[in-house]
């Protein structure tokens, strides 16, 4: 359209008497519009770049086809995480974490286990004769009894009477040839958990009195049950009872 309006234009520059006949008449005009659309049309339709390119055949061979499973997930692998280094003195359990034993005295260590950053409980151990670690330990949680005046006021008398009771199993321990292996739990309940012979025959209230009252003295400040032990001996008599029974059953 814009080739004919130009010449168009261009041939009325032309002065009338120098002009030459115009063949374009009206049809031919008309035809001639068509004829360029048509050419148009065609070398559209004709462009390379329009043109579908055809899909290349596979190559065939001899072997037979495989089948390949395609999937639309991607395989990733694990992200590699560093295991933070917890030294083997640190026990991890419901939260609760503890200090290192560290010694006191001689064959007497203590320690503190936490709660986040709250204490939980302070820890009284007493071991062997030169050894690094506690064989025996019990736990104080620091609870006031209602009756008493002193919680508060004075923490430090509860830390002395927990140490009356250390102080008190190593001179048990200490007054026999063979420094027997009685520990709190044993001399308690008549009862413990350790594998162990060097023990005193248990007799309830008169193993190591000392010991017990020393643990009275610590249970009429506190009522945390550092002593209340899950074990005694009522409880594995009855355990041997009901095993024999089940046997001749």
């Amino acid at each position: 359209m814009m080739a004919y309006e130009d010449y168009y234009k261009r041939s009325w520059k032309i002065p009338p008497k120098n002009r030459a006949p115009s063949r374009y008449t009206p049809t031919n005009r008309r035809n001639d519009w068509k004829t360029s659309i048509s050419k148009w049309t065609a070398e559209v339709q004709h462009n390379p770049i329009n043109e579908e390119q055809p899909t290349p055949k596979p190559e065939t061979t001899d072997s037979p086809i495989v089948p390949v499973t395609i999937t639309s997930t991607t395989d990733i692998p694990p992200a590699i995480t560093s295991t933070p280094d917890i030294p083997t003195s640190l026990s991890y359990a419901d939260g609760v974490h503890h200090d290192r034993w560290t010694m006191k005295f001689k064959d007497a260590f203590t320690r503190k286990s936490y709660i986040g950053e709250n204490i939980e409980g302070h820890h009284y151990g007493v071991s062997e004769k030169g050894a690094s670690n506690p064989d025996s330990f019990f736990v104080c949680k620091r609870k006031k009894v209602k009756s008493t005046l002193l919680w508060g006021k004075d923490m430090k008398r509860m830390d002395e009477r927990c140490w009356e009771v250390v102080k008190a199993l190593l001179r048990h321990r200490a007054s026999h040839e063979r420094d027997c292996h009685c520990d709190f739990e044993w001399i308690r309940s008549g009862w413990t958990r350790r594998d162990t012979s060097r023990l005193c025959e248990w007799k309830a209230g008169k193993t190591a009195k000392s010991v017990l009252k020393a643990m009275e003295s610590h249970d009429e400040q506190c009522c945390c049950g550092a002593f209340s032990f899950p074990n005694s001996r009522a409880m594995a008599r009855r355990q041997q009872e009901e095993a024999l029974q089940n046997k001749n059953t």
